[in-house]
């Protein structure tokens, strides 16, 4: 748990190469139980929140993205989003994101290994940018993020 941590106390970035070990670690194990302390942690979550705040998040940036989002975005009223897919051809743009402490998850890297660069599942690979909208956001972080995508109005 050094990495979840070093999030708090710390950064999230200084607490990277201990999730990095961790994760590792976690390759080729069985699925086992939730630890107690994962369960009574869990237990402390506002669940009801995170849904309200994943959506709201979601559809701030659907609202400024969709019209420039080269993936189109059907949501259903009851889905609960993880991240808002913003498919661009700006390839520095998730490094920009990523440079000014916008984590933007990396998905399917395995594909860019696996399949050639014409095919859509590589091309989807490269081109999809994971933008967070989870709890931990709000609308004053959406508007970061949107002025850092439209800086160069490359997207």
């Amino acid at each position: 748990m050094t990495h979840l941590l070093k999030r708090i106390d710390v950064s999230a970035e200084s607490g990277y190469s201990d999730f990095q070990r961790n994760d590792k670690s976690l390759e080729n194990q069985p699925i086992k139980f939730m630890s107690d302390l994962t369960e009574r942690l869990l237990l402390n979550v506002d669940f009801d929140f995170v849904k309200e705040q994943r959506k709201k998040n979601f559809h701030f940036l659907h609202d400024k993205l969709k019209e420039k989002n080269l993936l189109p975005i059907m949501i259903g009223k009851d889905s609960i989003p993880m991240i808002y897919p913003l498919r661009t051809k700006d390839q520095n743009l998730k490094e920009k994101l990523i440079n000014q402490k916008i984590y933007c998850a990396s998905y399917w890297p395995n594909v860019l290994n696996w399949a050639d660069s014409d095919k859509n599942s590589y091309q989807l690979s490269k081109e999809i940018i994971a933008l967070p909208i989870d709890q931990r956001y709000d609308e004053n972080d959406m508007e970061i993020i949107l002025r850092i995508i439209k800086q160069d109005n490359n997207v």
